[in-house]
């Protein structure tokens, strides 16, 4: 004998609301949030009264290196 058709279709929504109830349980909605905050410092040029050239590319990472950072999600 076959159950009836009524009862298949209360199983199935029973079931969806199950899997949702589990899925907002855990957070697991599809909504990603994303924050991006950028923040500038300001930049100091002094210019070299005794003809240098300016910076060179190590004292431009000695000054910057503590500033830059790389995030990867």
């Amino acid at each position: 004998m076959k159950p009836p058709i009524r009862s298949h279709f209360a199983a199935s929504v029973l079931g969806g609301v199950v899997v949702a109830g589990a899925f907002l349980a855990l957070g697991i909605t599809g909504h990603r949030s994303t924050q991006t905050i950028i923040e500038e410092s300001p930049v100091a040029v002094q210019p070299s009264s005794s003809g240098e050239a300016g910076l060179t590319p190590h004292d431009i990472y000695e000054r910057d290196a503590p500033g830059v950072v790389y995030v990867r999600a």
